[in-house]
């Protein structure tokens, strides 16, 4: 079993490894220490059933990785607020880690959208938006001009 090295999870079990995917379920290591939104450090009281969610990962090899999360609920018995754990390794705008996030642009540099797409499992449109979040506008344009496109058809040159 490979390690995940993701500093904020806890490896469970290895769930299910295809030819394609590795899935592992994970739970977070720590409980929250103060609330988000009152900053107390009093008490923290679990609240109802935990939830699971899908968290995508940087591909091991060649297979995809996704993550089976197990979070929790808590209330803060300062101010009642109620929260889910945070994720600290997640990125906050999207279901993946933030080291894939790192690499998306990474993999622009050298290839097409939809090779990409597929090596992920992650929709064109999401790959295109982590790129754009993470250049700046000339660094994504020209990346464009290059040919990061749907196709492996690259714009022909006016």
């Amino acid at each position: 079993m490979t390690k995940l090295s993701l500093r904020s999870f806890q490896e469970i079990e290895e769930v299910a490894e295809t030819d394609q995917e590795i899935t592992y379920f994970v739970q977070l290591r720590k409980k929250p220490s103060c609330c988000p939104h009152c900053d107390s450090s009093a008490k923290m009281y679990k609240l109802g059933q935990a939830k699971t969610q899908w968290v995508k990962d940087v591909p091991q090899g060649n297979k995809r990785v996704k993550l089976l999360v197990y979070r929790k609920r808590y209330q803060c018995s300062s101010c009642g607020v109620q929260f889910w754990e945070r994720m600290q390794d997640v990125d906050p705008k999207r279901k993946m880690t933030k080291r894939l996030v790192a690499f998306i642009p990474e993999e622009a540099q050298c290839t097409l959208v939809a090779p990409t797409s597929k090596k992920l499992g992650i929709c064109q449109g999401t790959i295109r938006q982590v790129c754009r979040d993470a250049m700046t506008d000339e660094e994504y344009n020209d990346l464009m001009e290059r040919g990061f496109q749907t196709s492996g058809r690259r714009k022909p040159k006016e």
